[in-house]
């Protein structure tokens, strides 16, 4: 059995990763909560500690459910084995994507925000909070960037949009994955349920289109697009292809 813990912000495509490896392959589980996925890395001790004083609640809530991996977890945390992905998105679409998603989150106590990673303000509008953006920007820099330190992968959120026969190919090949179907399939669930898929209610969406063609820069005001330009780490994003427009 081949375990991965994932990390990545919001709307990096963390869950669409997850799905598409374990519902293509039947010996691999990619772990998003023994550390919430989208916290900094832990130091490895408090990983395993985590772990180890409350597995049920591991369990509980990854979207793979596999009670029978008690044993092989435990094992590869103790030898300090454990592989890690890191999905990553390009920072405009990122921003334009967690604001629709905000807009999404109204039921989330405003005094918990924060500590989720919601520092946008659904109640405003978007060119009223380059303060807000600044604060959510750096904890993107500062999370990348502790992700990113030790990663074994990191995948583009683009590219698995576009290019996930390859990608799957690519882990299927470095791990000798066993494939459940014949053929690759992409996925036909998910594990996020909020936003709705826009397919529902908007039959024409293409998420390569919007996404590729960068069309989500048309919902970003200007004062917020130089907001992101000015505060993004590039050195750090421009490794994974992303630049500055």
């Amino acid at each position: 059995m081949i375990i991965f813990h994932q990390y990545g912000a919001r709307r990096t495509g963390t869950n669409y990763t997850q799905a598409l490896l374990e519902e293509n392959f039947s010996n691999i589980v990619v772990l998003d909560n023994i550390t919430w996925k989208h916290d900094p890395l832990p130091p490895q001790i408090n990983f395993y500690k985590s772990w180890i004083e409350n597995p049920e609640k591991h369990y509980i809530k990854t979207c793979a459910q596999r009670y029978d991996l008690y044993e092989s977890i435990t094992n590869i945390l103790e030898q300090d084995q454990l592989k890690t992905i890191v999905n990553v998105k390009d920072p405009y679409a990122w921003v334009e994507s967690l604001w629709r998603y905000t807009q999404n989150v109204h039921l989330i106590k405003a005094d918990e925000r924060n500590s989720k990673y919601l520092f946008l303000d659904c109640n405003k509008d978007l060119t009223e909070q380059n303060v807000n953006l600044v604060q959510t920007i750096r904890t993107y820099n500062d999370r990348y960037n502790s992700w990113c330190r030790t990663t074994d992968h990191v995948l583009r959120y683009e590219d698995v949009l576009t290019n996930y026969e390859s990608i799957l190919n690519y882990f299927q090949e470095t791990y000798n994955l066993i494939p459940i179907f014949k053929d690759l399939m992409n996925i036909k669930t998910g594990c996020d349920p909020m936003p709705i898929n826009l397919k529902t209610i908007m039959p024409e969406w293409n998420y390569a289109d919007y996404y590729l063609n960068k069309k989500y820069l048309k919902n970003l005001p200007t004062n917020i697009i130089e907001t992101i330009t000015e505060n993004i780490d590039w050195n750090l994003f421009g490794v994974y292809g992303y630049e500055p427009i």
